[in-house]
Protein backbone atom coordinates (compact mmCIF):
# COMPACT_ATOMS: atom_id res chain seq x y z
CA UNK A 1 0.00 0.00 0.00
CA UNK A 2 2.66 2.56 1.06
CA UNK A 3 4.74 1.46 -2.05
CA UNK A 4 1.98 2.64 -4.21
CA UNK A 5 1.70 5.48 -2.83
CA UNK A 6 6.04 6.41 -3.62
CA UNK A 7 4.79 5.32 -6.79
CA UNK A 8 2.19 7.94 -6.98
CA UNK A 9 3.44 10.68 -5.39
CA UNK A 10 6.48 9.65 -8.12
CA UNK A 11 4.33 10.49 -10.40
CA UNK A 12 2.74 13.18 -9.49
CA UNK A 13 6.44 14.74 -9.67
CA UNK A 14 7.22 13.74 -12.90
CA UNK A 15 4.03 15.30 -13.98
CA UNK A 16 4.67 18.23 -12.56
CA UNK A 17 7.95 18.51 -13.93
CA UNK A 18 6.76 17.89 -17.63
CA UNK A 19 4.42 20.18 -17.15
CA UNK A 20 6.44 23.11 -16.00
CA UNK A 21 8.85 22.37 -18.56
CA UNK A 22 6.13 22.61 -21.51
CA UNK A 23 5.37 25.54 -19.68
CA UNK A 24 8.29 27.05 -20.16
CA UNK A 25 9.00 25.86 -23.50
CA UNK A 26 5.75 27.45 -24.56
CA UNK A 27 7.01 30.84 -22.82
CA UNK A 28 10.10 30.64 -24.17
CA UNK A 29 8.52 30.24 -27.63
CA UNK A 30 5.98 33.31 -27.27
CA UNK A 31 9.49 35.45 -26.23
CA UNK A 32 11.02 34.14 -29.06
CA UNK A 33 7.88 35.32 -31.31
CA UNK A 34 7.49 38.56 -29.56
CA UNK A 35 11.59 39.44 -30.16
CA UNK A 36 11.25 37.99 -33.81
CA UNK A 37 8.09 40.21 -34.13
CA UNK A 38 9.77 43.04 -32.21
CA UNK A 39 13.21 42.71 -34.29
CA UNK A 40 11.68 42.28 -37.88
CA UNK A 41 9.40 45.63 -36.62
CA UNK A 42 12.59 47.77 -35.66
CA UNK A 43 14.48 46.06 -39.12
CA UNK A 44 11.36 47.65 -41.24
CA UNK A 45 11.27 50.94 -39.05
CA UNK A 46 15.53 51.19 -39.62
CA UNK A 47 14.61 50.26 -43.10
CA UNK A 48 12.00 52.92 -43.46
CA UNK A 49 14.11 55.76 -42.10
CA UNK A 50 16.53 54.96 -44.28
CA UNK A 51 14.36 55.50 -47.37
CA UNK A 52 12.82 58.27 -46.07
CA UNK A 53 16.78 59.69 -45.71
CA UNK A 54 17.20 58.92 -49.12
CA UNK A 55 13.99 60.62 -49.97
CA UNK A 56 14.49 64.16 -48.11
CA UNK A 57 18.42 63.66 -48.39
CA UNK A 58 19.09 63.69 -45.20
CA UNK A 59 21.15 61.77 -42.63
CA UNK A 60 21.12 61.61 -38.24
CA UNK A 61 24.40 60.97 -36.49
CA UNK A 62 24.74 60.50 -32.52
CA UNK A 63 27.90 60.87 -30.25
CA UNK A 64 28.35 59.50 -26.83
CA UNK A 65 30.42 62.22 -24.78
CA UNK A 66 31.77 59.71 -22.00
CA UNK A 67 32.50 56.92 -24.24
CA UNK A 68 33.61 59.03 -27.79
CA UNK A 69 32.02 56.67 -29.76
CA UNK A 70 30.75 58.07 -33.03
CA UNK A 71 27.58 56.54 -35.26
CA UNK A 72 26.52 58.23 -38.48
CA UNK A 73 23.57 56.67 -40.57
CA UNK A 74 24.55 55.38 -44.20
CA UNK A 75 22.53 58.63 -45.74
CA UNK A 76 24.71 60.77 -44.00
CA UNK A 77 28.09 58.71 -45.18
CA UNK A 78 26.44 59.51 -48.50
CA UNK A 79 25.88 63.03 -48.54
CA UNK A 80 29.28 63.64 -47.11
CA UNK A 81 30.48 61.47 -50.72
CA UNK A 82 31.92 58.81 -48.22
CA UNK A 83 31.92 55.08 -47.66
CA UNK A 84 31.09 53.63 -43.96
CA UNK A 85 34.00 51.93 -44.13
CA UNK A 86 36.65 54.37 -45.46
CA UNK A 87 35.85 57.22 -43.05
CA UNK A 88 35.77 57.38 -39.77
CA UNK A 89 33.29 60.18 -38.40
CA UNK A 90 34.80 62.06 -35.83
CA UNK A 91 34.70 65.65 -34.84
CA UNK A 92 37.68 66.75 -36.92
CA UNK A 93 37.36 64.13 -40.00
CA UNK A 94 33.91 66.19 -40.15
CA UNK A 95 35.84 69.88 -39.57
CA UNK A 96 37.71 68.51 -42.32
CA UNK A 97 35.46 68.36 -44.80
CA UNK A 98 33.73 71.76 -44.03
CA UNK A 99 34.42 74.77 -46.51
CA UNK A 100 37.61 76.69 -45.00
CA UNK A 101 35.55 79.73 -45.54
CA UNK A 102 32.73 78.02 -43.18
CA UNK A 103 34.70 75.97 -41.17
CA UNK A 104 35.61 78.31 -38.25
CA UNK A 105 31.91 79.65 -37.55
CA UNK A 106 30.89 75.80 -37.73
CA UNK A 107 33.24 75.10 -34.78
CA UNK A 108 32.52 77.67 -32.79
CA UNK A 109 28.43 77.12 -33.46
CA UNK A 110 28.95 73.64 -32.32
CA UNK A 111 31.30 73.77 -29.37
CA UNK A 112 29.15 76.47 -27.81
CA UNK A 113 25.85 74.71 -28.32
CA UNK A 114 27.73 71.47 -26.54
CA UNK A 115 28.88 73.85 -23.42
CA UNK A 116 25.66 76.04 -22.90
CA UNK A 117 23.26 72.30 -23.81
CA UNK A 118 21.41 74.76 -26.37
CA UNK A 119 20.08 73.05 -29.86
CA UNK A 120 21.49 74.32 -32.47
CA UNK A 121 20.43 74.96 -36.15
CA UNK A 122 23.60 75.81 -39.13
CA UNK A 123 23.70 76.10 -42.47
CA UNK A 124 27.12 75.71 -44.31
CA UNK A 125 29.37 74.11 -47.18
CA UNK A 126 31.18 70.95 -47.56
CA UNK A 127 33.87 69.43 -50.18
CA UNK A 128 33.50 66.19 -50.60
CA UNK A 129 36.07 63.51 -51.83
CA UNK A 130 35.35 64.27 -55.94
CA UNK A 131 35.69 67.98 -55.48
CA UNK A 132 31.82 68.77 -55.70
CA UNK A 133 30.53 71.20 -52.94
CA UNK A 134 27.34 70.71 -51.52
CA UNK A 135 25.17 72.85 -48.95
CA UNK A 136 24.28 71.30 -45.63
CA UNK A 137 21.26 72.37 -43.02
CA UNK A 138 22.45 70.76 -39.68
CA UNK A 139 20.81 70.55 -36.74
CA UNK A 140 22.05 69.25 -33.29
CA UNK A 141 20.56 68.57 -29.31
CA UNK A 142 22.72 67.72 -26.25
CA UNK A 143 21.21 64.92 -23.71
CA UNK A 144 22.29 65.56 -20.24
CA UNK A 145 22.05 63.59 -17.12
CA UNK A 146 20.33 64.06 -13.96
CA UNK A 147 22.87 66.41 -13.30
CA UNK A 148 22.82 68.44 -16.01
CA UNK A 149 25.92 67.35 -17.61
CA UNK A 150 26.23 66.59 -21.18
CA UNK A 151 26.85 63.05 -22.34
CA UNK A 152 25.29 62.81 -25.57
CA UNK A 153 24.99 64.59 -29.17
CA UNK A 154 22.26 63.40 -31.44
CA UNK A 155 22.11 65.08 -34.67
CA UNK A 156 20.63 65.60 -38.21
CA UNK A 157 21.61 67.15 -41.62
CA UNK A 158 20.19 67.49 -45.37
CA UNK A 159 21.51 68.65 -48.48
CA UNK A 160 19.81 71.97 -49.06
CA UNK A 161 21.80 72.89 -52.05
CA UNK A 162 18.97 72.81 -54.80
CA UNK A 163 17.18 74.47 -52.44
CA UNK A 164 20.24 77.20 -51.81
CA UNK A 165 20.36 77.31 -55.94
CA UNK A 166 16.98 78.08 -56.43
CA UNK A 167 17.17 80.76 -53.60
CA UNK A 168 20.42 82.23 -55.55
CA UNK A 169 18.84 82.27 -58.89
CA UNK A 170 15.94 83.99 -57.01
CA UNK A 171 17.57 86.91 -55.94
CA UNK A 172 19.86 86.94 -59.20
CA UNK A 173 15.86 87.49 -60.72
CA UNK A 174 14.57 89.42 -58.02
CA UNK A 175 17.72 91.82 -58.84
CA UNK A 176 17.49 92.13 -62.22
CA UNK A 177 13.62 92.29 -61.91
CA UNK A 178 14.77 95.65 -59.42
CA UNK A 179 17.60 97.17 -61.78
CA UNK A 180 14.76 96.55 -64.85
CA UNK A 181 12.14 98.85 -62.46
CA UNK A 182 14.88 101.56 -61.38
CA UNK A 183 15.19 102.21 -64.33
CA UNK A 184 11.41 101.97 -66.02
CA UNK A 185 10.26 105.42 -66.23
CA UNK A 186 6.86 104.05 -65.97
CA UNK A 187 4.96 104.20 -62.91
CA UNK A 188 3.63 100.65 -61.76
CA UNK A 189 0.80 100.16 -59.56
CA UNK A 190 -0.89 96.81 -58.33
CA UNK A 191 -4.64 97.48 -57.59
CA UNK A 192 -7.31 95.03 -55.95
CA UNK A 193 -10.87 94.31 -57.97
CA UNK A 194 -12.15 96.64 -55.48
CA UNK A 195 -9.76 99.58 -56.25
CA UNK A 196 -7.30 99.14 -53.22
CA UNK A 197 -3.70 100.59 -53.69
CA UNK A 198 -1.71 96.79 -52.61
CA UNK A 199 2.08 98.22 -53.98
CA UNK A 200 3.06 101.06 -56.04
CA UNK A 201 6.28 101.49 -58.30
CA UNK A 202 8.29 104.91 -58.98
CA UNK A 203 12.08 105.61 -60.18
CA UNK A 204 10.99 109.35 -60.10
CA UNK A 205 8.65 109.49 -57.19
CA UNK A 206 7.96 113.36 -58.29
CA UNK A 207 6.13 111.83 -61.54
CA UNK A 208 3.54 110.52 -58.18
CA UNK A 209 0.03 112.44 -57.79
CA UNK A 210 0.66 111.74 -54.05
CA UNK A 211 4.26 110.17 -52.34
CA UNK A 212 4.15 106.65 -52.23
CA UNK A 213 3.22 106.00 -49.13
CA UNK A 214 0.02 108.43 -48.81
CA UNK A 215 -1.33 105.69 -52.08
CA UNK A 216 -0.67 102.52 -50.45
CA UNK A 217 -3.31 100.95 -48.56
CA UNK A 218 -5.74 103.47 -49.68
CA UNK A 219 -8.59 103.06 -52.01
CA UNK A 220 -8.99 105.20 -55.76
CA UNK A 221 -12.37 107.06 -54.48
CA UNK A 222 -10.26 108.16 -51.08
CA UNK A 223 -7.21 109.96 -53.67
CA UNK A 224 -9.56 110.34 -56.93
CA UNK A 225 -12.79 111.57 -58.29
CA UNK A 226 -15.95 109.22 -59.10
CA UNK A 227 -15.51 109.05 -62.33
CA UNK A 228 -11.95 108.29 -62.79
CA UNK A 229 -12.52 105.43 -60.31
CA UNK A 230 -15.76 103.86 -62.52
CA UNK A 231 -13.02 104.36 -65.23
CA UNK A 232 -10.50 102.25 -63.49
CA UNK A 233 -13.17 99.85 -62.23
CA UNK A 234 -13.96 99.59 -65.97
CA UNK A 235 -11.39 98.52 -67.34
CA UNK A 236 -9.96 96.13 -63.86
CA UNK A 237 -13.29 94.20 -64.33
CA UNK A 238 -12.40 93.83 -68.00
CA UNK A 239 -9.16 92.56 -67.34
CA UNK A 240 -9.91 90.09 -64.78
CA UNK A 241 -12.30 89.18 -66.84
CA UNK A 242 -10.99 88.15 -70.73
CA UNK A 243 -6.92 88.23 -69.51
CA UNK A 244 -6.41 91.03 -72.24
CA UNK A 245 -4.36 94.10 -72.04
CA UNK A 246 -6.82 97.37 -71.23
CA UNK A 247 -5.43 100.20 -72.96
CA UNK A 248 -6.39 103.31 -70.92
CA UNK A 249 -5.65 107.07 -72.07
CA UNK A 250 -6.83 110.03 -68.98
CA UNK A 251 -5.71 112.95 -67.92
CA UNK A 252 -4.14 113.71 -64.28
CA UNK A 253 -3.65 117.09 -62.14
CA UNK A 254 0.09 116.21 -60.99
CA UNK A 255 1.54 118.99 -59.40
CA UNK A 256 -0.56 122.04 -61.07
CA UNK A 257 0.28 120.32 -64.04
CA UNK A 258 -2.41 118.63 -65.92
CA UNK A 259 -0.34 115.57 -67.74
CA UNK A 260 -1.64 113.22 -70.41
CA UNK A 261 -1.85 109.34 -68.89
CA UNK A 262 -1.26 106.10 -70.85
CA UNK A 263 -2.37 102.78 -68.41
CA UNK A 264 -1.97 99.25 -69.44
CA UNK A 265 -3.89 97.00 -67.18
CA UNK A 266 -3.46 93.78 -66.66
CA UNK A 267 -4.52 90.67 -64.63
CA UNK A 268 -1.92 89.38 -62.52
CA UNK A 269 -4.39 87.45 -60.29
CA UNK A 270 -7.92 86.66 -59.55
CA UNK A 271 -8.84 89.43 -57.82
CA UNK A 272 -5.70 91.61 -59.03
CA UNK A 273 -4.45 93.81 -61.60
CA UNK A 274 -1.16 95.47 -62.58
CA UNK A 275 -1.37 99.15 -64.24
CA UNK A 276 1.54 100.23 -65.67
CA UNK A 277 1.25 104.24 -66.63
CA UNK A 278 3.06 105.99 -69.26
CA UNK A 279 3.47 109.75 -69.52
CA UNK A 280 2.54 110.33 -73.07
CA UNK A 281 2.37 114.50 -72.46
CA UNK A 282 4.84 115.06 -74.72
CA UNK A 283 4.20 112.38 -77.30
CA UNK A 284 0.75 113.99 -77.32
CA UNK A 285 1.66 117.14 -78.12
CA UNK A 286 4.21 116.25 -80.56
CA UNK A 287 0.97 114.06 -82.48
CA UNK A 288 -0.62 117.20 -82.20
CA UNK A 289 1.67 119.00 -83.84
CA UNK A 290 1.97 116.41 -86.37
CA UNK A 291 -1.75 116.50 -86.87
CA UNK A 292 -2.10 120.24 -86.88
CA UNK A 293 0.42 120.27 -89.91
CA UNK A 294 -0.96 117.69 -91.80
CA UNK A 295 -4.10 119.54 -91.85
CA UNK A 296 -2.52 122.84 -92.78
CA UNK A 297 -0.80 121.41 -95.84
CA UNK A 298 -3.84 119.10 -96.67
CA UNK A 299 -5.86 122.76 -96.37
CA UNK A 300 -3.12 124.40 -98.41
CA UNK A 301 -2.80 121.61 -100.67
CA UNK A 302 -7.13 121.90 -101.18
CA UNK A 303 -6.61 124.93 -102.13
CA UNK A 304 -4.29 125.24 -104.74
CA UNK A 305 -6.26 122.35 -106.19
CA UNK A 306 -9.10 124.29 -106.10
CA UNK A 307 -7.81 127.98 -106.65
CA UNK A 308 -5.32 126.88 -108.84
CA UNK A 309 -5.47 123.74 -110.87
CA UNK A 310 -9.05 123.61 -110.87
CA UNK A 311 -9.24 127.45 -111.72
CA UNK A 312 -6.99 126.81 -114.57
CA UNK A 313 -9.00 123.49 -115.87
CA UNK A 314 -12.12 125.52 -115.66
CA UNK A 315 -10.75 128.40 -117.77
CA UNK A 316 -9.67 125.48 -119.83
CA UNK A 317 -13.22 124.18 -120.38
CA UNK A 318 -14.23 127.36 -121.21
CA UNK A 319 -12.32 127.18 -123.46
CA UNK A 320 -12.79 124.08 -125.30
CA UNK A 321 -16.51 125.06 -125.21
CA UNK A 322 -16.52 128.50 -126.92
CA UNK A 323 -14.20 126.21 -129.39
CA UNK A 324 -16.22 123.47 -129.86
CA UNK A 325 -19.55 126.25 -130.75
CA UNK A 326 -16.81 127.97 -133.46
CA UNK A 327 -16.01 124.41 -135.01
CA UNK A 328 -20.13 123.51 -135.08
CA UNK A 329 -20.81 127.10 -136.59
CA UNK A 330 -17.94 125.35 -139.48
CA UNK A 331 -19.17 122.11 -139.91
CA UNK A 332 -15.26 121.18 -138.62
CA UNK A 333 -14.54 117.41 -138.34
CA UNK A 334 -12.61 118.11 -135.28
CA UNK A 335 -15.84 119.41 -133.34
CA UNK A 336 -16.48 115.62 -132.14
CA UNK A 337 -12.93 115.64 -131.30
CA UNK A 338 -12.93 119.08 -128.96
CA UNK A 339 -16.58 118.09 -127.18
CA UNK A 340 -14.59 114.87 -125.78
CA UNK A 341 -11.96 116.66 -124.50
CA UNK A 342 -14.74 119.40 -123.14
CA UNK A 343 -16.00 116.16 -121.01
CA UNK A 344 -13.14 114.77 -120.26
CA UNK A 345 -11.79 118.23 -118.94
CA UNK A 346 -14.85 118.76 -117.29
CA UNK A 347 -14.11 115.32 -115.67
CA UNK A 348 -11.33 116.52 -114.38
CA UNK A 349 -12.38 119.43 -112.65
CA UNK A 350 -14.87 117.46 -110.75
CA UNK A 351 -11.84 115.25 -109.73
CA UNK A 352 -10.04 118.20 -108.80
CA UNK A 353 -12.92 119.08 -106.45
CA UNK A 354 -13.38 115.98 -105.16
CA UNK A 355 -9.90 115.73 -104.24
CA UNK A 356 -10.13 119.26 -102.90
CA UNK A 357 -13.06 118.58 -100.70
CA UNK A 358 -11.38 115.47 -99.14
CA UNK A 359 -8.11 117.23 -98.57
CA UNK A 360 -9.83 120.38 -96.89
CA UNK A 361 -13.72 119.86 -95.53
CA UNK A 362 -15.30 122.84 -94.72
CA UNK A 363 -17.74 122.55 -92.04
CA UNK A 364 -20.69 125.10 -91.52
CA UNK A 365 -24.02 125.01 -90.29
CA UNK A 366 -25.31 124.62 -94.03
CA UNK A 367 -22.22 121.70 -94.03
CA UNK A 368 -21.33 120.03 -91.03
CA UNK A 369 -20.17 116.68 -90.22
CA UNK A 370 -23.08 114.85 -90.54
CA UNK A 371 -23.45 116.32 -94.24
CA UNK A 372 -19.45 116.03 -94.89
CA UNK A 373 -19.88 112.44 -94.02
CA UNK A 374 -22.87 111.55 -96.68
CA UNK A 375 -20.94 113.23 -99.32
CA UNK A 376 -18.06 111.19 -98.29
CA UNK A 377 -20.09 108.29 -98.55
CA UNK A 378 -21.47 109.30 -102.20
CA UNK A 379 -18.06 109.86 -103.50
CA UNK A 380 -17.58 105.79 -102.89
CA UNK A 381 -19.35 105.01 -105.63
CA UNK A 382 -17.01 107.26 -108.24
CA UNK A 383 -13.90 105.65 -107.70
CA UNK A 384 -14.84 102.47 -106.16
CA UNK A 385 -17.62 99.38 -106.69
CA UNK A 386 -18.12 99.50 -102.84
CA UNK A 387 -21.90 100.56 -101.55
CA UNK A 388 -21.54 102.96 -99.05
CA UNK A 389 -24.50 104.07 -96.81
CA UNK A 390 -24.29 106.66 -94.06
CA UNK A 391 -27.06 107.14 -91.32
CA UNK A 392 -26.17 110.70 -88.92
CA UNK A 393 -28.14 110.36 -85.92
CA UNK A 394 -27.14 113.38 -84.11
CA UNK A 395 -29.56 116.36 -85.04
CA UNK A 396 -27.07 118.90 -83.48
CA UNK A 397 -24.43 118.86 -86.24
CA UNK A 398 -23.11 121.95 -85.05
CA UNK A 399 -19.61 120.70 -84.35
CA UNK A 400 -16.25 122.41 -83.03
CA UNK A 401 -14.00 122.62 -86.00
CA UNK A 402 -11.34 120.26 -84.72
CA UNK A 403 -13.45 117.21 -83.68
CA UNK A 404 -15.51 117.46 -86.64
CA UNK A 405 -11.86 116.89 -88.87
CA UNK A 406 -10.53 114.41 -86.62
CA UNK A 407 -13.37 112.57 -86.82
CA UNK A 408 -14.20 112.87 -90.34
CA UNK A 409 -10.50 111.96 -91.09
CA UNK A 410 -10.91 108.84 -88.69
CA UNK A 411 -14.00 107.78 -91.05
CA UNK A 412 -12.04 108.84 -94.59
CA UNK A 413 -9.26 105.80 -93.72
CA UNK A 414 -12.01 103.67 -92.17
CA UNK A 415 -13.36 103.60 -95.29
CA UNK A 416 -10.16 104.14 -97.35
CA UNK A 417 -8.79 100.62 -95.69
CA UNK A 418 -11.73 98.66 -96.55
CA UNK A 419 -12.30 99.63 -100.06
CA UNK A 420 -8.15 99.17 -101.18
CA UNK A 421 -7.18 96.82 -98.24
CA UNK A 422 -10.14 94.65 -97.05
CA UNK A 423 -11.86 94.47 -101.15
CA UNK A 424 -15.25 95.66 -99.29
CA UNK A 425 -18.78 95.48 -100.97
CA UNK A 426 -20.71 97.08 -98.15
CA UNK A 427 -19.36 100.00 -95.87
CA UNK A 428 -21.85 100.73 -93.32
CA UNK A 429 -21.14 104.18 -91.62
CA UNK A 430 -23.21 105.70 -88.75
CA UNK A 431 -22.20 108.89 -86.54
CA UNK A 432 -24.72 109.78 -83.52
CA UNK A 433 -24.44 110.35 -79.82
CA UNK A 434 -24.67 108.05 -76.99
CA UNK A 435 -25.45 109.89 -73.91
CA UNK A 436 -22.12 112.36 -72.88
CA UNK A 437 -20.23 110.61 -75.75
CA UNK A 438 -20.14 111.37 -79.59
CA UNK A 439 -19.10 107.87 -81.76
CA UNK A 440 -18.66 107.12 -85.04
CA UNK A 441 -18.91 103.47 -86.24
CA UNK A 442 -17.61 102.01 -89.54
CA UNK A 443 -18.76 98.34 -90.63
CA UNK A 444 -17.31 96.69 -93.84
CA UNK A 445 -18.11 93.05 -95.01
CA UNK A 446 -14.51 92.85 -96.63
CA UNK A 447 -11.65 89.92 -95.86
CA UNK A 448 -10.96 91.24 -92.33
CA UNK A 449 -7.92 91.87 -89.80
CA UNK A 450 -6.19 89.85 -88.31
CA UNK A 451 -7.31 87.62 -85.03
CA UNK A 452 -5.68 88.15 -81.36
CA UNK A 453 -1.84 88.27 -81.16
CA UNK A 454 -1.59 90.28 -84.75
CA UNK A 455 -0.65 94.07 -84.43
CA UNK A 456 -2.31 95.97 -86.33
CA UNK A 457 -0.19 98.69 -87.60
CA UNK A 458 0.69 101.52 -90.43
CA UNK A 459 0.55 104.97 -90.89
CA UNK A 460 -3.32 105.39 -91.59
CA UNK A 461 -4.03 103.52 -88.72
CA UNK A 462 -1.21 105.44 -86.12
CA UNK A 463 -3.06 108.50 -87.81
CA UNK A 464 -6.32 107.26 -86.77
CA UNK A 465 -5.21 106.20 -83.05
CA UNK A 466 -3.59 109.94 -82.36
CA UNK A 467 -7.01 111.41 -83.85
CA UNK A 468 -8.50 109.73 -81.22
CA UNK A 469 -6.29 110.81 -78.72
CA UNK A 470 -6.88 114.16 -79.60
CA UNK A 471 -10.36 113.86 -78.78
CA UNK A 472 -9.42 112.24 -75.38
CA UNK A 473 -11.57 109.29 -76.82
CA UNK A 474 -10.93 105.60 -77.88
CA UNK A 475 -10.45 103.62 -81.06
CA UNK A 476 -11.44 100.01 -81.35
CA UNK A 477 -10.64 98.12 -84.73
CA UNK A 478 -11.79 94.60 -84.12
CA UNK A 479 -12.96 91.93 -86.40
CA UNK A 480 -16.87 91.57 -87.10
CA UNK A 481 -18.09 87.88 -86.00
CA UNK A 482 -19.24 87.08 -89.45
CA UNK A 483 -16.13 88.61 -91.46
CA UNK A 484 -15.04 92.18 -92.02
CA UNK A 485 -13.86 95.06 -89.69
CA UNK A 486 -15.63 97.01 -87.46
CA UNK A 487 -14.27 100.57 -86.33
CA UNK A 488 -15.40 102.66 -83.51
CA UNK A 489 -14.06 106.01 -82.14
CA UNK A 490 -15.83 107.28 -78.90
CA UNK A 491 -15.24 110.79 -77.43
CA UNK A 492 -16.49 112.90 -74.79
CA UNK A 493 -18.91 115.72 -75.87
CA UNK A 494 -16.87 119.11 -76.49
CA UNK A 495 -18.10 121.23 -73.24
CA UNK A 496 -20.23 124.28 -74.12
Amino acid sequence: MSGTKKERSALTDQQRLAEAEESLKRIREDYEEQIEQHTDALLLAEERLQVSQQISKSGSWERNLVTGVVWWSDELYHLHGEEPRGFEPVFESFLDKVHPEDRERVESEARTAWEKTEPYVSEFRIIRRDGSERWISTSLEVGCDADGRPRRLNGTARDITEAKELQKALEQSEARAKALLDVNPDLIFRITRDGNYVDVHASDPSRLALPRESIIGRNVLDIFDESFAAELQLHTENALKTGEVQLWQYQLPIHGDSRNLEARVIRSGSDEVIAIVQDITEQTRLEREVISIGENERKRIGHDLHDGLGQELTAVSLALKALTVKLDREKSPHAATVQNLTKATQNMISETRRYARQLSPVFSSDFGLGVALQSLAEEVKEYSDARCHARCLYEDDMLDTDIAVHLYRIAQESINNAVRHSGARTIELEYGRDGDSLYLEVLDDGKGIPGKGHRIDGIGLRSMRYRARMLRGRLDIAPRPHGGTRVLCSCPMPTE
